[in-house]
């Protein structure tokens, strides 16, 4: 994902989180972004490779505050995310129902799943999240 995709996607959290106003954590996204030398006026900026760990960061900050976490909340929920990925249980577009190891995931994401074919054979599959069925700590 680009800088510019993640800023669109964490700006369209952020709408739905304030409307007409902004969250808390809009700020702090910006201010990290300045901290990468990423300006989204500059195309050739916006358009890098955000590093993966950036990514899955402030989409759990943004999922811990729509759960109602605050700010501080949102932080160690993210940081716990990241260090101990959540197991979630899909179902994909082609309705192929497996397991993935993400801090964060949604509907629309594309991921590959584990599974097993009709031998018990560890299988994995690509595809698009239609569902997310459940979701559960490692320890759980």
């Amino acid at each position: 994902m680009t800088y510019k995709e993640l800023a669109q996607k964490i700006l369209g959290k952020d709408k739905e989180l304030a409307p007409g106003s902004e969250t808390i954590l809009w700020g702090l996204f910006v201010y990290d972004l300045a901290e990468h030398d990423v300006d989204l006026l500059d195309d050739e900026a916006a358009d890098r490779e955000a590093p993966q760990d950036m990514v899955d960061y402030w989409l759990c900050r943004y999922y811990a505050l729509g759960q109602g976490m605050d700010e501080d909340a949102s932080h160690r929920e993210a940081e716990t995310r990241l260090l101990y990925p959540c197991i979630y249980t899909v179902m994909l577009k082609d309705g192929t129902v497996g397991t993935v190891e993400s801090p964060y995931l949604e509907e629309g994401d594309v991921v590959v799943v584990s599974l097993h074919d009709e031998n018990g054979n560890p299988i994995q599959r690509k595809g698009v999240v239609k569902e997310v069925l459940e979701e559960r700590y490692p320890w759980n």
